[in-house]
């Protein structure tokens, strides 16, 4: 062989012109075997012809899926999966561009920046962020975590506010009710009544009682000021019938 076969490109072992994609593919096969200990490919025998298969149609393995030789698979995978495959990809139009493509994702890589090999998705580059920001991401959470624990305490007190409040307009419409059955429903009832004319004066005084009290409650209350007028006239009905 006129070439390392251990780092040699597929176009490169069926004798098609070398380019800066050859070059790639190399420099992707070195960093392969620094991370794994292992060259990308088992050449076998390294028969011209069991090397030219099993680099043009070996599947490479990922470098999570080898034995680290410097880190534990863990580390591997991701970023540096993807970088190194891109390397190593059959297709030269698919490797990175240049050799200053392939050493901008790995500066980007050892910085915690989103690598441009992998697609530029929301969720992945939001992970980059967080891990590279860990105290600031999570000085930002505790705080939208206590602006929301604010907020909820806001929005139940409004709304025990709104309860009371419809509640005690229920209570206050129920003695209205109440204070108009005694001065109208009540006394039109037993006005016909001989002799009632004191129990229909302390019916009617007793609605009054109420109207009066839900007066002060309701300052204002151009209807309500009309029913006091108008129980205001049954009591003088009521005290002129005496």
């Amino acid at each position: 062989w006129w070439m390392t076969p251990e780092y040699a490109s597929p176009e490169q072992v069926r004798g098609e012109p070398v380019t800066t994609a050859t070059d790639i593919y190399a420099l992707g096969a070195m960093l392969y075997q620094l991370l794994t200990g292992r060259t990308p490919h088992d050449l076998g025998s390294r028969a011209p012809d069991e090397v030219v298969r099993a680099i043009c149609d070996g599947e490479v393995m990922r470098l999570s899926q080898v034995a680290g030789a410097i880190a534990p698979a863990r580390h591997l995978a991701g970023d540096l999966d993807t970088i190194v495959l891109r390397a190593l990809a059959k297709d030269p139009q698919r490797r990175y561009g240049s050799v200053v493509q392939l050493s901008d994702d790995l500066r980007r890589y050892l910085t915690g920046l989103p690598i441009r090999a992998r697609p530029d998705r929301i969720a992945y580059r939001a992970g980059k962020f967080v891990r590279r920001h860990r105290t600031a991401v999570a000085a930002t959470l505790l705080a939208v975590l206590s602006l929301c624990g604010g907020l909820v305490a806001t929005l139940r007190q409004a709304t025990i506010a709104r309860q009371e409040r419809a509640a005690a307009e229920r209570r206050f419409e129920e003695v209205r009710s109440l204070a108009r059955t005694f001065i109208f429903d009540i006394h039109d009832a037993v006005a016909p009544l001989p002799g009632s004319t004191p129990v229909r004066a302390r019916i009617v005084e007793v609605g009054l009682e109420y109207l009066e009290r839900l007066e002060a409650e309701a300052a204002g209350d151009l209807s309500l000021q009309v029913e006091l007028a108008a129980a205001y006239e049954r009591i003088s009905t009521v005290q002129g019938g005496v």
